[in-house]
């Protein structure tokens, strides 16, 4: 059964709907007290969105991931992470081929069935390599946090090409390239205040990473119990 508009919204807890009407809330505070520029706002709302309904495994995520990339494209000129540009440009099409995956599976309540990685080491030498040249490059055009951009940049594509082949280890690549941008956003935040809610958003993000591997993992474990039934 394909999943429809409403079925994206329901048999979603209580608490689902605590903690993300809770974030907005609290984007809304912050942004009243360092009045931010409508982007930054749009960017929060969408990336927050977009992460609680990713870890729930509903494919609305993708509406709220274009959302997102559009509005943060901006933000990372102003900041000049240039690396993050490329990255918002390269998630547009690739939030399109997520869409596209998770919806030819079949669902059951909304959910897709989840597959786990048995070995990450050809990947991590991949990654180690191609950061280390996309942070020469990135120094080379003076961006700010060449090395650490990169690694951060790097690690959300290889995790959004897993999560988008519904691999549970996406999420560990997530949580390790959200503490690299809540340092950078932190430090960035030191000098211009406004940048201050866009490290607060990549503070949810770490969180909800953490979070959502562990439901991720506990739903890949469900799911091949119930395999091993059939």
């Amino acid at each position: 059964m394909k999943p429809s508009l409403i079925a994206q919204f329901q048999n979603l807890s209580l608490l689902f709907w605590a903690l993300l009407g809770g974030c907005c809330t609290l984007i809304v505070i912050l942004d009243f007290y360092i009045h931010s520029s409508l982007n930054y706002m749009l960017a929060a709302f969408s990336g927050v969105c977009f992460a609680f309904f990713a870890g729930a495994m509903r494919i609305i995520c993708y509406f709220f991931g274009f959302i997102y990339c559009l509005s943060y494209i901006s933000i990372a000129i102003e900041a000049r992470l240039y690396g993050d540009i490329f990255l918002s440009l390269i998630y547009l099409p690739l939030n399109l081929i997520g869409l596209i995956e998770w919806y030819k599976y079949p669902y059951k309540d909304s959910k897709i069935k989840l597959k786990s990685l048995k070995n990450l080491t050809p990947m991590l030498i991949i990654l180690s390599i191609s950061t280390l040249i996309y942070g020469l490059f990135l120094s080379h055009i003076r961006s700010s946090y060449p090395f650490l951009n990169a690694l951060s940049v790097l690690l959300q594509l290889f995790a959004t090409y897993l999560q988008s082949k519904r691999y549970i280890q996406s999420y560990l690549l997530v949580t390790l390239a959200n503490i690299i941008m809540c340092y950078i956003w932190f430090k960035l935040s030191l000098v211009e205040s406004k940048m201050l809610l866009q490290f607060f958003n990549t503070c949810i993000f770490l969180i909800i990473g953490v979070i959502f591997y562990i439901r991720w993992q506990k739903e890949y474990n469900l799911q091949q119990e119930n395999q091993k039934e059939k």
